[in-house]
């Protein structure tokens, strides 16, 4: 993979990516790691602590993630991110998903079931919680459409913007974004299925100021 000086690439993994080789990986030019930990009140990646420990013993950054479904509880689905983020530890920097969450049944998007209102206080909630416990600000991913849509609120703006950024929009809520995932189709080496990537316009110490070092209990 050909390098830009200055840039750090992080790529997305989960159980859709397969095996990974976190030796080749690393030597590809990837230099950390966005881990999907937990999906709505219950779902637990499988590869998560997995993913998380390869490439802490390649020296690469590591990142979790929750994708957020707007019908489950908020209760619920703090815990389950947290019960899964500490079979890991840290150093740890952290994000909530907030995305299109189609309804299992209808198709239909579960975001647009809730008033704006509601959709401030899961997402806020959500993050507020997990700060509590991290200790660090965290991410919110999503996209310039979605966002102007439902997170319309200035005071999201707080929190560091992971933007899914294919074409030049940033949401309205935000002032400039940390992170950019720039393709959905990365092929890596080391990674069996191809995976998003994701870039940070700094250093390696840069973002892993991000990063939760201990956990509060």
């Amino acid at each position: 993979m050909k390098r830009t000086p200055g840039v750090v690439l992080l790529a997305d993994l989960s159980h859709h990516n397969g095996e990974v080789d976190f030796e080749k990986m690393k030597a590809d030019g990837i230099d950390g790691v966005i881990c999907k930990a937990s999906d709505g009140a219950s779902y637990k990646d499988a590869t998560f602590v997995a993913n998380i420990k390869g490439a802490r013993d390649e020296g690469l950054l590591t990142f979790a993630y929750h994708f957020y479904r707007p019908l489950n509880r908020l209760e619920d689905q703090i815990r389950n991110f947290l019960s899964q983020v500490a079979l890991v530890g840290g150093p740890l920097g952290y994000a909530l998903d907030v995305e299109p969450s189609p309804h299992s049944v209808s198709g239909v998007d579960e975001w647009t079931m809730l008033t704006p209102q509601k959709v401030q206080e899961a997402v806020d909630g959500w993050m507020e919680a997990v700060q509590d416990k991290m200790r660090v600000i965290g991410f919110i991913y999503t996209d310039a459409p979605f966002a102007n849509e439902h997170l319309q609120s200035v005071a999201l703006g707080y929190y560091h913007l992971w933007l899914a950024r294919y074409i030049k929009i940033l949401p309205k809520a935000w002032q400039n974004y940390i992170m950019w995932q720039f393709t959905k189709k990365a092929v890596i080496d080391g990674v069996e299925f191809p995976c998003d990537l994701n870039r940070f316009e700094g250093t390696v110490e840069e973002l892993s100021a991000y990063m939760a070092v201990d956990f509060k209990s």
